[in-house]
């Protein structure tokens, strides 16, 4: 087995302080644009991103409200 560590995205990641969280919305979003419905967009988004249906979906309801409050 090899493992291979890509130093420039740790050193990225140091520097910031913080992990980039992919934005789900936009994700979303993407893949509506490409002709998904609403439900199998969040179903690939959370393919994508490693999450289960229900987090992706509490995260996509989250940066939406986050939206319309800024």
């Amino acid at each position: 087995m090899v493992l291979v560590i890509d130093r420039t995205v740790i050193a990225d990641e140091s520097a910031t302080g913080e992990q980039q969280t992919p934005d789900i919305a936009a994700l979303v979003a993407a893949f509506e644009g490409e002709g998904l419905d609403p439900r199998a967009a969040l179903k690939r988004a959370a393919r994508e991103l490693g999450l289960n249906r229900d987090e992706a979906y509490r995260r996509l309801v989250a940066e939406r409200a986050q939206a319309k409050r800024e």
